[in-house]
């Protein structure tokens, strides 16, 4: 793809295109080293300016990273996740390609504080099953989430939901639950917040302090209106973005 002065499309617009094209067809894979201004600017006979305002929509959009004092690099692709349908992380991972894990980083029973128990629905002091698990694709952390439940079943039914999730199959864990204690999901009361890793969020995620991170607390309810779950997840900024088709009101 050659640059044009004479294309209706901007000079730092044209270049955007060809790296995009560059990287869909695989001759830019995620990590590499893009040139530098200085070589970007002799090869396509552009301004420094010109060159940086195409690199910083780039970043922006997700398509490069820069680390200070090494360079501009490849992104990885994000994980575009509809807001409209909620899909588990198996699917979500292996409709683009990924292997999908989960790790168990803790399982207990605690007692319900005043905030858990004014979420849940239930008395202070009443027991919960709280999940701390870690979602993986290609064995790279992706999602840390704590996992509230209502309704408590046996240890060996438990454990066995477990070696589900193990495998990435969290959404059918979480329903198969429910349903073994008589409660059927309906719907999830979902709230997304922008926010930064702090040092445990970046020790398990694999990032650095104070990157970028989508914040999701969700509470779900049963067919009879019920809150029998409740959940927060730490979703990496890096790799996922969040889209939704939203209707105007006329």
């Amino acid at each position: 793809m050659k640059l044009s002065v004479n294309n209706p499309q901007p000079l730092y617009q044209q270049l955007k295109s060809m790296l995009k094209k560059e990287i869909t067809e695989g001759k830019l894979t995620p990590h590499d080293r893009l040139p530098s201004e200085r070589e970007l600017c002799t090869k396509y006979d552009l301004s420094r300016t010109t060159v940086r305002q195409t690199i910083a929509e780039a970043v922006n959009e997700g398509l490069l990273y820069r680390i200070h004092g090494k360079g501009t690099f490849v992104a990885q692709p994000k994980i575009d996740q509809s807001l409209v349908k909620i899909t588990g992380f198996k699917e979500t991972m292996q409709l683009r390609g990924l292997k999908p894990s989960m790790k168990i980083l803790e399982m207990s029973v605690i007692s319900a504080d005043v905030a858990l128990a004014g979420i849940l629905q239930i008395d202070i002091g009443d027991e919960v099953l709280h999940l701390k698990l870690l979602g993986l694709a290609d064995d790279e952390p992706m999602i840390l989430s704590d996992v509230y439940l209502l309704s408590l079943l046996g240890k060996d039914q438990v454990e066995e939901l477990l070696n589900n999730a193990s495998r990435g199959d969290l959404f059918s864990m979480f329903i198969k639950y429910h349903q073994n204690t008589g409660n059927t999901p309906e719907t999830s009361q979902q709230t997304f917040e922008a926010t930064v890793a702090d040092q445990e969020v970046t020790e398990l995620l694999r990032i650095d302090q104070g990157s970028p991170l989508f914040l999701l607390t969700a509470v779900v309810y049963s067919q009879e209106g019920k809150p029998i779950e409740y959940r927060s997840s730490y979703y990496r900024g890096d790799r996922y973005r969040f889209s939704i088709n939203r209707q105007y009101d006329i």
